[in-house]
């Protein structure tokens, strides 16, 4: 029984440490950096913008669009 005790606890310790590795809308970006959006349902590709600007023109696209599957390059 402690042994599976021992066991629970180091997978919530790894689940924990593979969270914080985990990309996502907290992501620390390069503000010198540009990024684009890419819409995956239309193929519609946005300019090079900054971190900030990505988001504006993710909700105009869907806002317009309807579709839902934008990622952020």
């Amino acid at each position: 029984m402690k042994d599976r005790k021992k066991l629970l606890e180091t997978k919530l310790e790894l689940n924990d440490q593979q969270l914080e590795n985990v990309g996502g809308a907290g992501w620390p970006r390069d503000p010198n950096q540009l990024y684009y959006c890419l819409c995956n349902e239309c193929g519609w590709r946005s300019n090079k913008v900054s971190w900030d600007e990505t988001f504006k023109l993710e909700t105009e696209h869907r806002l317009q669009t309807g579709h839902r599957d934008i990622r952020v390059f």
